[in-house]
């Protein structure tokens, strides 16, 4: 009688444990996500400054596509980076965003380019469970396409809208100007 061969599983489940574990983690989501957003920035600048400010839009997009930088460069991203700013929201609170003229403005912005696609990210601030921060940052996320698409910009544009709830703060303190700031719906360009 041949013996049956026996399926080892622990060290595949180890590693899903603890890749869910990490992934779960605000701390090392926050460590990583800050160091995404500095090199990020450090290579937007870099490009930026490293682009002939003469040359024409298909020069850069063919010096951009051949780099492997992501998110790309191109001229109509660093100017949606510099003019769409967060929506914010009062603790708690979803239905009505803090700052109304940067929505209108940000809605006047993708007005103005109707070119441009968004993606848009809902975030809580670290108050709270993680299950009912994801619920209130997914809550934001609606609301600010509901409140976009309210001001005259077109429902195909919104590729997507997500709350990740307390991940990824744009400020990792414990104070209210910190709480303050990482209550937002934040648009990013889709490309």
């Amino acid at each position: 009688m041949k013996p049956k061969p026996t399926l080892i599983v622990t060290p595949f489940l180890s590693v899903f444990a603890m890749a869910a574990v990490f992934s779960a983690c605000p701390a090392f989501a926050q460590e990583n996500h800050a160091v995404s957003q500095n090199v990020e920035v450090a290579i937007l600048e870099d490009l930026t400054a490293a682009i002939p400010q003469n040359a024409s839009m298909s020069q850069t997009s063919s010096t951009t596509s051949s780099n492997t930088f992501w998110p790309p460069l191109s001229p109509q991203a660093v100017d949606f980076r510099a003019n769409v700013k967060d929506i914010l929201f009062a603790f708690d609170k979803y239905e009505d965003p803090t700052n109304k003229t940067t929505l209108e403005a940000d809605a006047a912005y993708l007005k103005a380019h109707p070119d441009i696609k968004v993606r848009i990210d809902g975030y809580a601030d670290n108050r709270g469970t993680i299950v009912y921060n994801l619920a209130l940052a997914q809550k934001r996320a609606d609301i600010a396409r509901a409140d976009l698409i309210r001001a005259g910009v077109s429902p195909d544009r919104i590729m997507s809208a997500t709350g990740w709830g307390m991940l990824y703060p744009t400020c990792d303190m414990d104070s209210d100007q910190c709480w303050d700031v990482n209550r937002r719906a934040h648009l990013r360009f889709y490309w």
